[in-house]
């Protein structure tokens, strides 16, 4: 687990606590598992885009703290991605 994912997960739970909201209800709100948010909060799962954009929208998210989240994430999702390609591509290859 990166320090930045880490950072970015402290930064989420102190949104949602500020807010009020309980993980369950983040968690429908953006459309993933209680467990995940849990996760997310504790540095150790990498949110996709179209959750990270949905969680900052719904704890309005202060625009100083959006590319911390976004830088984050993003380069995580960034990553994964890369590996997924890698192995896909190793695949068709063989």
């Amino acid at each position: 687990m990166s320090e930045e994912l880490k950072a970015a997960g402290a930064l989420v739970r102190s949104y949602r606590e500020r807010r009020n909201m309980s993980v369950r209800k983040l968690a429908l709100a953006i459309g993933l598992a209680p467990t995940s948010v849990s996760r997310v909060e504790a540095g150790d799962f990498p949110l996709g885009f179209e959750a990270t954009a949905a969680l900052i929208d719904i704890l309005g998210v202060d625009p100083v703290d959006v590319s911390t989240l976004v830088d984050a994430f993003g380069a995580q999702a960034l990553s994964k991605a890369a590996q997924w390609q890698g192995l896909k591509d190793k695949a068709t290859s063989e």
